[in-house]
């Protein structure tokens, strides 16, 4: 089969790169191609889904049907495993040959060592799982402090769960948070019956046929009847390779989203040149997912457009919202000013008295502005 285009990966950046295309090439052959075997849900729903309070048909974007409206040749569960001189293998054997490339395959799970059951939330089918089990748990474990595992920490506290939530460093999102701003997540989370196992690295998960114990680094067990874990993305780099692009965190690209002449990348794994900072980085989010895709396809598809963004994620999975903007990044250059309630608490993080990030934790109405003083290149007032 011959394509003029190639989509690789079938969540929103790949979606909505191929449907891009499609607008500025209505005669262009476009193939989508993912390693699921639903057409395009909404990810970000899916902790609601876990909790009652969405159902499973309200979470699809796409049906099957718009991918043939489109004219998108969509290989839903048979994503591609190998690719040399613009010729891509699926798993299933078939092979296309393409002009254009847009990578968009997000990673899979970073998984525990061990063989219990351990449950992870990254597709539908993880969340039906996650759904089935969780009701019977009398001492659920979340391991990691990634936003994932607050949602898995949300579930449980939802679900009237008392949580045990094991944690790498000193505090949640050590490196990352300060001790100040993690105070307050940390204090909401105890106050609402979650144990939080610090400075705790996990060896593996132990069970026979269901999970019975976690087994720490130093030989501790930590014991339950259900695993959760959000411990971060694993990228199959060596697939973009074969593409002919470049690797490092993620596929390497220029601020129009360009690997190579005929390859661009979105979502997850493009590693993009900021135009902001000058800096290239990686996002994880779901708003990444979709403009990266517009841009990335309508790049592909001849029309020269920056990719400009501010890194952003927000979540009130634990009843409290907790919010990163910006560059957050620890630097001694770095001026910080806290903006603080009873109960919330933001880090607005300055350089030149000019606002590059921020990190709010129950201080809602401080996202947007955060955002727009990031975005304005201004002082915080």
């Amino acid at each position: 089969m011959t394509y003029d285009y190639l989509v690789v990966g079938a969540g929103i950046a790949g979606v909505t790169a191929a449907e891009n295309i499609r607008k500025l090439k209505p005669n262009a052959t476009i193939a989508l191609s993912g390693d699921e075997n639903e057409p395009l849900y909404n990810r970000i729903a899916l902790p609601y889904f876990v909790k009652g309070t969405r159902q499973r048909q309200t979470l699809f974007l796409r049906k099957l049907e718009d991918y043939k409206t489109n004219r998108i040749d969509a290989w839903l569960d048979d994503p591609v495993t190998s690719s040399a001189h613009k010729t891509a293998t699926l798993r299933s054997g078939k092979t296309i040959t393409f002009d254009r490339a847009v990578l968009a395959y997000s990673g899979s799970v970073r998984k525990l060592n061990g063989n219990a059951q351990v449950y992870y939330l990254r597709t539908l089918n993880d969340a039906e799982r996650i759904k089935q089990a969780i009701g019977s748990a009398k001492v659920p474990i979340v391991v990691g402090d990634s936003f994932i595992a607050l949602e898995l920490i949300g579930i449980c506290m939802e679900l009237k769960k008392p949580v045990k939530v094991v944690i790498p460093g000193e505090h949640f999102f050590a490196g990352r948070f300060s001790r100040a701003c993690t105070e307050v997540l940390e204090r909401h989370l105890v106050s609402h019956g979650v144990t939080i196992i610090s400075n705790t690295k996990v060896d593996r998960a132990d069970g026979t046929t269901k999970f019975e114990k976690l087994v720490t680094a130093d030989g501790k067990e930590i014991t339950g009847d259900f695993c959760g874990a959000g411990i971060g993305l694993e990228f199959n780099l060596a697939l973009a390779t074969q593409f002919g692009v470049a690797t490092n965190k993620g596929v390497i690209t220029d601020e129009y989203l360009r690997a190579s002449d005929n390859v661009w990348a979105a979502g997850d794994l493009v590693e993009f040149l900021d135009v902001r900072t000058g800096a290239r980085h990686t996002l994880g989010n779901w708003v990444h997912g979709s403009e990266s895709g517009r841009v990335a396809g309508v790049n592909s598809a001849g029309v020269p457009t920056i990719y400009e963004t501010i890194s952003t994620y927000s979540t009130q999975a634990v009843g409290v919202t907790v919010a990163v903007a910006g560059n957050t990044t620890p630097n001694p250059q770095n001026e910080v000013q806290y903006e603080r309630l009873e109960h919330g608490i933001a880090e607005i993080i300055m350089r030149d008295g000019i606002v590059i990030g921020a990190t709010i934790v129950n201080m809602p109405t401080l996202v947007g502005k955060s955002i727009m003083a990031i975005r304005g290149k201004k002082a915080w007032a």
